[in-house]
């Protein structure tokens, strides 16, 4: 390997350039003063004792006094080696104990402010269509008795992605174990071809449905306990026009639960839809 290149792999185990360079030369040499030393690695004259006396401070190097003269001799690489291995497994050990003390005391801070004021922990906002569906799949995945959906645009996955095919996935398997979901499709003229899968998919699934003209908002509640709604988008993000929000609070899924249940009974089923003025085309189904 070129010198240089071992000098800049030396300068990235955190031994300095003048040092790394001082030491190389050393290896040349039986034994050499700090002139020969200059010459050698090319050090700056006026830093040539100082490096030196570093090197001799760290280990690297042997100095023996002859008169008023002084002659340097390296240390075997395997020796810096074996003492610089020992240093970094005591300054690794030292700060192992020292993030342990540190981060003991910052948990507990998290923990008392976390104490004083837990209101916002139920509330999480979701700020991309990426987030919302995976968010999406991981409450379908974890619901145990009932889904409630009001379906209607904004879309999160639009045109059809293949996030969509694992939202189908997860929604077929939480009714595979028995999850009762029921849907409300707003039914919307400029997205009827959207509205038409959908409701496909539902009877295909199993799914228990209606179809209304009033939807108020895109909605899902889980399980009595946990409320997925779409906002308004948030002023200043920059790359989304869709924004949701998880509220994890039974009152408001309870309240939600009414909400939907009475708009529930003002909706159509699917065989009263088709016999109305837009129609579908799904009695085949």
């Amino acid at each position: 390997m070129q010198e240089e290149a071992i000098i800049t792999q030396m300068n990235q185990l955190g031994i300095s350039d003048r040092e790394a360079r001082l030491y190389c030369a050393l290896l040349r040499k039986s034994e050499a003063t700090a002139a020969e030393l200059q010459r050698l690695s090319g050090v700056p004259r006026t830093k040539i004792y100082e490096a030196l006396e570093s090197l001799v401070d760290r280990g690297f190097s042997l100095v023996r006094h002859s008169g008023r003269s002084k002659f340097y001799k390296a240390v075997s690489p395997e020796e810096v080696m074996a003492l610089l291995s020992n240093r970094w497994e005591l300054d690794h050990e030292q700060k192992i104990n020292t993030s342990q003390a540190v981060f003991s005391d910052l948990l507990e801070l998290y923990k008392s402010q976390k104490a004083e004021d837990q209101s916002l922990d139920v509330i999480e906002v979701i700020r991309s269509r990426e987030q919302i569906h995976r968010r999406y799949v991981s409450l379908v995945a974890s619901a145990r008795e009932e889904i409630l959906a009001f379906i209607r645009t904004p879309l999160a996955s639009q045109p059809r992605t293949s996030n969509e095919n694992q939202q189908d996935q997860a929604e077929a398997g939480a009714c595979d174990h028995g999850v009762v979901k029921r849907c409300i499709y707003r039914y919307e003229p400029d997205h009827q071809d959207w509205v038409r899968r959908n409701v496909s998919l539902s009877i295909e699934n199993g799914d228990s449905f209606r179809i209304s003209y009033d939807v108020p908002m895109k909605m899902f509640v889980f399980d009595r306990k946990i409320t997925l709604f779409a906002i308004p988008s948030l002023p200043g993000l920059s790359g989304t026009d869709f924004t949701m929000a998880v509220v994890q609070d039974a009152g408001l899924a309870e309240a939600n639960r009414i909400l939907f249940n009475t708009i529930w009974d003002g909706s159509s089923t699917h065989e009263e839809w088709e016999k109305g003025e837009h129609p579908l085309g799904l009695d085949h189904l």
